[in-house]
């Protein structure tokens, strides 16, 4: 039977937490909403106006428990295939910086062999030229070699100690040239690994080979890997917003995702019922595939019944086994021999006599006559018991996409296992809930998503006829609501639940509202929509809304000025003339959100999953011993060690 390789390529979230943060493994998707939310503008897909806008806005003030100076990272592997680096900010007619740098990365997926989707990830509004400044300083994170040129085989020169600082120049086969060591100039050739070395200024270098101010491609292929710094937030600053950093993240396709989907799911869902590969597996064949992915997803449907999880004391043989008899009595009466990691709920009967307790369940089961233990031979285990969750809350409200890593797998007192999740409520905030173990998906499938096929003919809205509600908007004598009325079904039913006042058009603060309800949230991050990209520019799109603005000198400077900066921020055209492989053809494409998407392929990593503190915890749990200082010492070692592998061949 021949084998092939599926693609399926890492992807990280683009920022990382701050030391300290609560932004771990059970939360992260939950705080980069949160970050977004914060951020109080460009909310995907549309704004309050009901304006298109096909990605989402990261701000330096909404960024909360993620580390501006750790810069953004990449979303997933991939290419680097287009940029453009401004050397300066641009300056509008207010005196207002802002900044048109962007790269554009290529990412391929492909499941089952042969089913090909092209995603390109848009980072705009990055640092320009200024901030990317070549005596920026790094420092080493380990021992590491210093070497004479720019190659890994190259003479080495010393081994640098861990902690040592450099200025650092061009970066070359990914080794850095050093300026300076310790703040002292270096002569000659001397170069680190980029592995090796972390900023500590806030700053990156650039790669050779880099063009200013026009949209451009590297002449080599410029690939970057999951989570890696690949630049930093610019400026976007405007009259009514000054002084901020800002990232604009999106994700787009031209290739047909509902095919995609389809001819996905129909081999995961084949891969599932044929688990063997072998040519005579039950007279199926599966040429030219790979084992499907293991499942990285927790899929609740709506309406499912929750449970709480609760966790409780409970007793265990303290040796090998234990007796328990049917009286307190140590003796004289039969005994029935339990092995260790039996687990026991005693009651409130305690014999002084004998030392005796009568057991209500074992291993989860209820008892239906007396039965006693002795409390010398038995310890203290933690353990939980599971029970019915009643009330509004008692059932998922929408259906929920989790990472299994966004989860925690336990086993309860009568041996069942549960996934414990945080599940988002209708009010607002979330309820600790599990369900029994089962409906786990991989996100190739794009579970929970919903693609909605071009629903607006405008290029400007999400609306039919956006000048038309516009001029409503701007001129309340008019009205809305016919324009309002002929909203996509699939949007209208959320535009009006966002509406609270029924006003017909969203205000800003319900918009903001919105996003803080996780329920209204993930609906509008699960929509994946066709839609003309805000990137390409048309004058006669934009110039057929200056009749709808005010005739006052204030608002139409306003809005000349915005259109020259939204001329000033496209792209692609230039990028369509690169000739890159799967650009799409037509700038009618799909959009993803990005936050979304990511939770659907996250696959938990190293930069996570060894936390030491939670296995230390969770060993004395489960032994009842407790490490020594010497131990732990040791399995952090290893566990760095782990850690370190996985970064470098990632």
């Amino acid at each position: 039977m021949s084998i092939e390789l599926i693609k399926i390529p890492a992807f990280a979230y683009p920022f990382k937490p701050t030391s300290g943060s609560t932004a771990n493994g059970s939360s992260l998707s939950k705080k980069h909403f949160d970050a977004l939310t914060n951020s109080h503008s460009g909310y995907y897909p549309f704004s309050p106006l009901g304006m298109w806008h096909g990605g989402i806005h990261y701000t330096d003030g909404g960024l909360g428990e993620f580390d501006q100076k750790e810069g953004v990272l990449a979303i997933a592997d991939g290419d680097l295939v287009a940029y453009r680096l401004n050397n300066e900010p641009i300056i509008d007619e207010y005196d207002n910086p802002y900044s048109s740098s962007f790269l554009l990365y290529r990412h391929v997926l492909e499941y089952p062999v042969g089913n090909k989707l092209t995603l390109f990830s848009l980072y705009m509004h990055t640092a320009t030229e200024q901030e990317y400044i070549n005596t920026s300083t790094h420092e080493t994170t380990r021992a590491t070699n210093i070497r004479a040129d720019f190659s890994d085989t190259a003479t080495l020169l010393y081994k640098a100690n861990k902690g040592t600082q450099y200025s650092l120049a061009e970066l070359k086969n990914n080794r850095y040239r050093i300026l300076s060591k310790n703040g002292i100039p270096v002569t000659g050739t001397e170069t680190v690994h980029q592995s090796y070395v972390k900023s500590l200024s806030g700053n990156a270098v650039l790669p050779q080979d880099i063009q200013i101010n026009q949209v451009a491609q590297f002449p080599t292929k410029y690939t970057t890997k999951a989570g890696k710094m690949i630049g930093f937030m610019g400026d976007y600053t405007t009259p009514e917003k000054p002084e901020r950093k800002l990232l604009h993240l999106e994700i787009f396709t031209g290739d047909d995702i509902l095919l995609f989907i389809s001819n996905a799911t129909q081999a995961y869902i084949d891969h599932k019922a044929y688990p063997y590969y072998s040519d005579t597996n039950i007279g199926k064949q599966l040429e030219n595939t790979k084992k499907p992915p293991e499942d990285n997803l927790l899929y609740v449907e709506e309406n499912e019944q929750l449970f709480h999880i609760q966790e409780i004391t409970v007793k265990t043989p303290s040796g090998s086994n234990v007796n328990v008899r049917p009286a307190f009595a140590n003796g004289g009466t039969e005994a029935f021999s339990y092995p260790k990691g039996t687990l026991f709920e005693l009651g409130t009967q305690i014999d002084p006599a004998t030392d005796r307790t009568n057991i209500t369940s074992i291993n989860g089961v209820e008892t239906d006559r007396l039965l006693t233990v002795g409390n010398p031979y038995v310890m203290d285990m933690k353990s939980w018991k599971a029970t019915k969750m009643n009330g509004a809350t008692g059932k998922a409200q929408i259906n929920i996409v989790l990472p299994l890593s966004e989860t925690t797998k336990i086993k309860d007192i009568e041996g069942k296992e549960w996934f414990k999740f945080r599940a988002p409520l209708a009010g607002g905030g979330h309820v600790d809930a599990a369900v029994p173990i089962q409906n786990t998906l991989h996100g190739i499938i794009f579970p929970g998503f919903k693609v909605v096929d071009n629903p607006s003919t405008d290029q400007t809205t999400i609306l039919v006829n956006g000048k038309a509600y516009l001029k409503g908007v701007f001129n309340p004598e008019l009205g809305v609501e016919a324009e309002y009325e002929k909203l996509d079904a699939s949007f209208k039913e959320i535009y009006q639940e966002i509406d609270t006042d029924k006003d017909g058009q969203l205000e800003k603060s319900e918009l903001d509202a919105a996003m803080r309800n996780p329920l209204v949230r993930e609906q509008l991050a699960n929509y994946i929509i066709k839609h003309p990209s805000e990137w390409k520019w048309d004058a006669a799109k934009w110039n057929t809304l200056d009749e709808i603005i005010p005739d006052d000198e204030d608002n139409q400077k306003d809005w000349a000025n915005e259109k020259k900066r939204i001329e000033k921020l496209c792209w692609w055209d230039e990028v369509a003339a690169l000739g890159i492989e799967g650009f799409p053809k037509d700038h009618n494409v799909y959009h993803i959100h990005p936050v979304a998407l990511v939770r659907a392929l996250h696959v938990n990593s190293c930069e996570c999953c060894i936390k030491e503190t939670h296995f230390f915890n969770a060993y004395t749990k489960e032994t009842g011993v407790e490490l020594t200082g010497v131990q732990q010492d040791a399995i952090t070692h290893i566990f760095s060690g782990v850690e370190k592998f996985y970064d470098d061949h990632k």
